[in-house]
């Protein structure tokens, strides 16, 4: 009797290729969508937004570390080279958007990925759910209200807030008598 495992492993092995090739083809955001959310061990806001020239020279600037290069690098590297792919076959990455982003998947928005709250360096897991959280119960009305209800420190909505992630957010909810 003859071992067959190595052959059902083959075959297992081609299948899921095939079908992750029939995905990358005909439904490439999702693809692209589901590997960074479960695959890519880090992500760059900065470096992913801002197209392909942002992409390259982030690639180059770990390729010049060669073998000092850390660990997060190294992954950053390979989901470096799959935004770059994105970005040759025309797809992009939105930036986080407080009204539209998830706590910690990368989700498809008007065509494009959008980063989850967890992209932004620094933000936490808790910290993510909680904005979603308070979001899902009534939407912000200024930065202020985000600190208080969603939990988020003044270092890291002064970070949001420089990212472009808060839109036309005010600072609080007092009234300018002199703007009406």
């Amino acid at each position: 009797i003859c071992d067959l495992s190595p052959w059902a492993l083959a075959v297992a092995y081609f299948m899921m290729a095939c079908r992750s090739s029939w995905c990358r083809i005909n439904q490439p955001l999702a693809d692209y969508g589901a590997f960074v959310t479960s695959r890519a061990k880090a992500f760059k806001r900065s470096a992913m937004i801002h197209g392909l020239e942002g992409q390259e020279r982030a690639m180059k600037e770990i390729a010049a570390k060669g073998k000092s290069a850390s660990k997060i690098e190294q992954d950053l590297y390979s989901a470096l080279e799959l935004a770059k792919e994105m970005s040759l076959r025309g797809y992009s990455f939105l930036n986080v958007d407080i009204n539209r982003s998830d706590a910690t998947k990368f989700t498809i928005c008007d065509g494009k990925i959008l980063p989850p709250f967890t992209a932004i360096d620094g933000l936490g897991e808790n910290v993510a759910e909680q904005i979603v959280t308070a979001r899902n119960e009534r939407p912000f009305t200024s930065k202020a209200d985000l600190k208080l209800r969603g939990k988020v420190g003044k270092t890291m909505l002064d970070l949001m807030s420089e990212y472009g992630c808060l839109g036309d957010l005010p600072e609080d909810e007092l009234l300018d008598l002199f703007a009406m």
